[in-house]
């Protein structure tokens, strides 16, 4: 029974190992071969040597624990790169200009020069900032300042790309060019800081450079020089 009982939990945490940890040993492997003893080297070294001197449940509660910090991470970044497709579908890339002979026609947000006038019409988003220079309506401002309730627009009153004209046709005079709009600035500022790591991210970059192969070496070498 007690053999059994032996077989069976081996089992269990072979196969908890190998659902949970396909994609680190697969990385583990890779690096080593390629002489990186980076995290995933050292995490596939570990649990594997843990599993062959019999303990099973520890190697299979570290991957297990290893592949959920992954999976937090990679939806954490998938998170922040969903912000910034949601940023980016707030501004329609087309906008009625008015042309020199008083006539509206469609043109793509990212050529309108600053001081050309634009229509929104109830309904639809502000495409560029600007200042109101005719009409009055309310505006949602909720997608790039995050306030509550509609503000009222008139004549000297700014508006934002990204925003939604809820009422009354407004003309504005364009005040920035596309590229350099509040909401342009904002999914700047987020894919900046999304490929930028912090200062504690990069310490612990240099410390596990030489923190890794280090603890590789003098596990290894307990394991040569140990008996069992």
């Amino acid at each position: 029974d007690m053999l059994a009982g032996k077989v069976v939990g081996m089992a269990v945490a072979a196969g908890a190992i190998w659902l949970s940890g396909l994609a680190v040993f697969r990385k583990g492997l890779s690096a080593i071969v390629r002489r990186d003893l980076n995290i995933n080297a050292l995490m596939s070294v570990a649990v594997a040597g843990a599993f062959v001197i019999g303990q099973w449940p520890e190697a299979a509660m570290v991957m297990a624990l290893y592949s959920l910090a992954e999976l937090i991470e990679a939806r954490s970044v998938e998170r922040a790169r969903n912000a910034i497709t949601g940023l980016l579908a707030l501004s329609p890339p087309q906008v009625e200009v008015r042309q020199a002979d008083g006539t509206w026609t469609s043109a793509d947000a990212k050529t309108v020069a600053v001081g050309a006038t634009a229509r929104v019409k109830p309904g639809e988003r502000f495409a560029l900032d600007g200042r109101v220079t005719a009409g009055q309506g309310a505006v949602d401002q909720s997608p790039v300042t995050g306030e509550s309730i509609p503000i009222d627009k008139a004549p000297g009153d700014d508006v934002f790309a990204g925003t939604i004209n809820q009422s009354g046709a407004l003309e504005f005079e364009v005040t920035k060019p596309a590229s350099d709009t509040v909401l342009a600035r904002i999914i700047h500022a987020v894919e900046a800081a999304q490929g930028q790591r912090a200062p504690t991210q990069r310490f612990v970059d240099k410390f596990a450079a030489i923190y890794t192969p280090a603890v590789f070496v003098l596990a290894l070498a307990v394991a040569v020089g140990t008996p069992f």
